[in-house]
C-alpha cells in the first residue's frame, strides 16, 4: 500500500498530465460511443505515452548535441519511430476499434487505413514536437541553474579573496604602539589591547559572514580612529559623525575602512597641525552614505595616485555585491580631498 502511495507522490505530475491526456481523448471521439471512446483514448494514450517517453528519455539524451542542435541521427530514428507507431497502431484500430463502428458508421465497408493513419501520424508528431521542446526547457533551466550555482560560488571565492586583502599594516603599527604603552607603563594600555582584541576578533570571526550589523562597522571605525589618535600627543583635528537610524541594518563587511584609513594615510594629519579629518555616516532607510573629507598638501597626491589597491578591491567588492546600486565618487578641490559612497541595500 505504501510503496503505492510513494510511486504516486514521486509521480503524480505524470498520472494528472496522462489522465487529462485521457479525458481529451475520450472527448474527441465520444461521438462514436462509449465503449469506443473509452478503448480509442486507451489506444491514443499509450501511443502518445510511448512516443513521449522514448523521445525524452532514449532519443533526445543520446542523440541531442549541445545547445540544442539536432543531429542527422535523431532526425532518422524519431521519423522511424514515428512512422512504426503510425503502422503498429493502424492495425490496433483495425483489429480493436474499427469492429465497434463498422456496421453503425460505414455500413460494413472494410477498413481503409488512410484516415487513422494521417491521424496517428499528425498526433505523434504533434507529441515528437511538444516533448522535444518541454526536454529542451528543462534542459534549459538546469543549465542556467548551473551557470548562476558557477557564479554564486565564483562571486563568494572572489568576494573573500578581496575580502582577506584588506591591509593588515595598521594592525602590526597598532600592536607596536599598544606594545610600547605596555612597555613604559602608561595608562590606558590595557583598555587598548581590549580594543585591538576586540577589532581582531571583528575581522577573524564577524568578517567571515556575509553581513554583519553596521554598530559592529562603526565600533570598527572608532577603534580605528581611536588608535590613529596615539600617533600625536596633541589633539588632532579629527572628526567623526553618524547619523543612524537602525544600527541593526545588514551591511557587507569592512566596505568603509578603506577610505577611512586613506584620510589618515594621505591626509597626514597626525603630523601636520593644520591638517583635518571629517567623515559623515549616514543611515536612512535602505540607503547608506559615507562622505570623507581630508586636507592636503598643495603637492599632495592626485585623485589617480590615490587609487590604490584598496579602492580598486572597493570598487570590485561594490559591483559584485551591490550592483548597480552605489555611487563612489572622488575630487579635490582648494586642497580637500572629498570621497562620496551611497550604497542602497535593496
Amino acid at each position: 500500500m505504501f510503496p503505492i502511495i510513494d510511486i504516486f507522490k514521486k509521480n503524480q505530475w505524470h498520472f494528472i498530465t496522462w489522465s487529462i491526456v485521457f479525458f481529451i481523448f475520450i472527448l474527441a471521439s465520444n461521438n462514436f460511443g462509449w465503449k469506443f471512446a473509452l478503448r480509442s483514448s486507451l489506444i491514443n494514450t499509450t501511443g502518445v505515452m510511448i512516443i513521449t517517453y522514448t523521445n525524452i528519455y532514449l532519443l533526445l539524451p543520446r542523440y541531442l548535441k549541445p545547445r540544442g542542435a539536432f543531429s542527422f541521427i535523431y532526425a532518422i530514428l524519431s521519423l522511424v519511430m514515428v512512422i512504426l507507431m503510425m503502422v503498429l497502431f493502424c492495425i490496433l484500430h483495425k483489429h480493436l476499434l474499427y469492429p465497434l463502428i463498422k456496421d453503425t458508421f460505414f455500413h460494413g465497408a472494410e477498413f481503409r487505413p488512410i484516415y487513422p493513419a494521417f491521424s496517428y501520424m499528425a498526433t505523434y508528431l504533434i507529441t515528437l514536437f511538444l516533448s522535444t521542446s518541454i526536454f529542451i526547457s528543462f534542459k534549459g533551466k538546469e543549465a542556467q541553474i548551473k551557470w548562476e550555482k558557477i557564479l554564486l560560488e565564483k562571486k563568494d571565492i572572489e568576494l573573500k579573496y578581496l575580502r582577506g586583502q584588506i591591509n593588515p599594516h595598521f594592525l602590526f603599527n597598532t600592536l607596536n604602539n599598544v606594545y610600547s604603552q605596555v612597555y613604559m607603563k602608561e595608562e590606558g594600555a590595557a583598555d587598548n589591547i581590549l580594543r585591538l582584541s576586540d577589532m581582531l576578533r571583528y575581522i577573524i570571526d564577524d568578517c567571515a559572514a556575509n553581513t554583519v550589523p553596521l554598530q559592529k562597522e562603526i565600533d570598527y571605525l572608532n577603534n580605528f580612529i581611536d588608535f590613529q589618535c596615539l600617533k600625536s600627543d596633541k589633539p588632532l583635528n579629527i572628526h567623526f559623525k553618524t547619523d543612524i537610524e537602525d544600527p541593526d541594518i545588514q551591511i557587507s563587511p569592512l566596505l568603509f575602512i578603506p577610505i577611512v584609513e586613506n584620510c589618515f594615510k594621505h591626509g597626514k594629519v597626525t603630523s601636520s597641525p593644520d591638517s583635518f579629518v571629517s567623515i559623515y555616516l549616514l543611515q536612512k532607510g535602505n540607503k547608506i552614505e559615507l562622505n570623507a573629507k581630508n586636507s592636503i598638501t598643495p603637492r599632495g597626491e592626485t585623485i589617480s595616485q590615490r587609487k590604490g589597491i584598496g579602492i580598486k578591491n572597493l570598487r570590485k567588492r561594490l559591483e559584485l555585491i551591490y550592483t548597480k546600486r552605489h555611487l563612489l565618487n572622488m575630487n579635490e578641490a582648494h586642497d580637500i580631498f572629498h570621497v562620496e559612497m551611497i550604497i542602497h541595500l535593496k
